[in-house]
């Protein structure tokens, strides 16, 4: 859970003709992903702004990650990392359609756009539980620090 939220990690999909590594040309998925494609659909089919992540998630899967947490139970902290990141996806999803043209880069119209992608738009337009998502994921680095140690991961 830490790896796909810590900053350094940089998961994102992108959508260019140059880049692939799907069987559809200019679509590079992010199995970084962690939400299932349903909800995603769930939450943009009904949306004519948001027609792009439509027509994008159509005939497409759940990525890797989304299927192993949908087959794990996590700690109370992780599990608040979980839940805080998706209301964080869900404030920030329909400013995303304001973005699609000013912010190429960002490849804001891939439905898997990962963590990375969703910090810049909540750059632009802070979402009112990014905060609470900052506190849960420190509570977790916090005890994920402790037990690399606990575990003899790494000695002091």
């Amino acid at each position: 859970m830490f790896t796909l939220f810590e900053n350094a990690s940089y998961q994102a999909a992108y959508r260019d003709e140059d880049w692939s590594n799907t069987n559809v040309p200019g679509k590079w998925a992010n199995q970084w992903f962690w939400l299932p494609i349903g909800l995603v659909k769930e939450h943009v089919e009904n949306d004519s702004n948001l027609n792009p992540i439509y027509d994008d998630l159509r005939g497409d899967q759940d990525r890797f990650i989304a299927k192993q947490i949908a087959h794990r139970s996590f700690s109370n902290e992780a599990q608040a990392v979980l839940d805080a990141a998706e209301k964080v996806w869900l404030e920030t999803l329909p400013n995303r359609a304001m973005l699609f043209d000013d912010y190429p880069k960002y490849y804001l119209e891939a439905w898997d756009a990962g963590w990375f992608q969703i910090k810049q738009i909540n750059h632009l337009y802070p979402a009112a539980s990014y905060d609470q998502f900052r506190e849960c994921f420190e509570k977790l680095k916090q005890k994920s620090g402790q037990l690399v140690y606990d575990l003899g991961m790494l000695n002091k």
